[in-house]
């Protein structure tokens, strides 16, 4: 009888249907996964439960893990000069966990040169001309048409929408005759440029995806430029600029970072902590601005609350997280990945000052060491695909 009862309670376990199992109690599974693996492998139990997990996973929700950092590993000695392409590249978790994943991205892809990441993918240009779009966890690759003959370099690159909508479309910065913005529509066999009438600087910086519209900023005046494709290609500078603020000699890396943060669009500077303008000062501080839509004009962020944010200073993957102290990260901070360094560096969004000249290039992402380095490889911050 005991035996019966057994075979029995082994039948209806094997045969239970989990996607009837009620959100509330799904809920309160996904908020206590604390990283992205944990996530995944929810969504990977049943179907039902992946818009779950993407909800989880949504920009400026309260149970949103840490990205992942992607990191291509590089010897020091070769990463100033031509380096030959990685081997392979694995994820990180920014945390205690000693944990990383391999991804199945190609050492061929890998020899190019990444200039966005969106929506876990990379896009990277293989020439002048020719851009590859690469899931960067499965290694997935698509192929857009070349450019043409009058692109001379990819500077930039950003999906406007995960592959998996309709209203998705890869945008590029190129440099030519005329610098212009790019658009490719996945499945499309050519590249949509901007608009007669269409003027775009040379010096326009980190392309975001905000609200369902693309931004970028105008590095000439620091002016908020809100980029639109239908029916042409148009783009409009918003409101007042930025402050003018005294900005570091960089060289490689970039000093604005828009970053979405689901209800707010930010922007992440890094600027001179010196009073002159006249020489290039190697100590920096890191300050953070909102874009009032109401008033069109940035608004100083004096602290981040509850609130965390991504930054690599090549420019290709800001990202936010909100309550981070849930997975043992820090709160009113930014992390920064970079060429050179193996790991990330956490900065207190206090007004502190960063000495880059006082700093290793392996200790210190924003080390001036590590300015003049290849873009690529480099670390990046990254979601998977399938959490969008």
């Amino acid at each position: 009888m005991e035996h019966h009862q057994q075979e029995e309670e082994k039948d209806t376990n094997e045969c239970r249907n989990w996607s009837d199992l009620p959100e509330v109690l799904l809920l309160s599974v996904l908020d206590r996964l604390l990283t992205v693996p944990d996530v995944l492998a929810f969504a990977a139990v049943c179907s039902s439960w992946r818009p779950l997990a993407k909800s989880h996973a949504a920009a400026g929700s309260t149970s949103r893990p840490p990205p992942l950092l992607l990191h291509c590993p590089v010897p020091l000695d070769v990463l100033r000069e031509d380096p030959p392409p990685p081997r392979e590249c694995r994820f990180r978790i920014p945390s205690n966990d000693p944990r990383s994943y391999r991804t199945g991205v190609a050492r061929r892809t890998l020899g190019g040169r990444c200039v966005g990441c969106s929506y876990g993918h990379l896009i990277v240009a293989l020439t002048e001309r020719t851009v590859v779009l690469v899931d960067a966890f499965t290694g997935a690759e698509i192929a857009p048409p070349d450019i043409g003959s009058s692109c001379r370099d990819v500077t930039c690159g950003i999906l406007t929408a995960p592959l998996s909508s309709s209203s998705s479309s890869m945008l590029v910065l190129t440099t030519s005759r005329d610098d212009r913005v790019m658009c490719w529509l996945p499945g499309s066999d050519e590249w949509y440029v901007s608009g007669s009438g269409f003027e775009f600087s040379p010096r326009a910086r980190s392309l975001a995806s905000y609200g369902g519209q693309e931004f970028c900023i105008d590095s000439d005046d620091n002016r908020l430029v809100m980029v639109d494709f239908s029916p042409r290609m148009t783009a409009k500078k918003l409101g007042s600029p930025l402050p003018r603020r005294p900005l570091p000699c960089m060289r490689n890396f970039s000093n604005y970072h828009l970053v979405d943060c689901g209800t707010e669009l930010l922007l992440v500077l890094f600027v001179s902590a010196e009073t002159s303008w006249m020489h290039c000062s190697l100590r920096i501080a890191i300050e953070v601005y909102r874009f009032d839509f109401s008033g069109m004009e940035w608004a100083r962020v004096d602290g981040l609350g509850d609130r965390c944010l991504f930054v690599d200073p090549v420019g290709r993957s800001p990202l936010s997280c909100r309550n981070p102290t849930r997975w043992g990260g820090r709160s009113n901070c930014v992390y920064v990945a970079g060429p050179g360094c193996d790991a990330w560096s956490v900065f207190p969004l206090d007004g502190s000052v960063i000495d880059a000249g006082a700093t290793t290039s392996t200790e210190c992402p924003l080390s001036a060491a590590n300015w003049s380095m290849r873009t690529w490889p480099s670390p990046v911050w990254v979601y998977p695909s399938t959490l969008f």
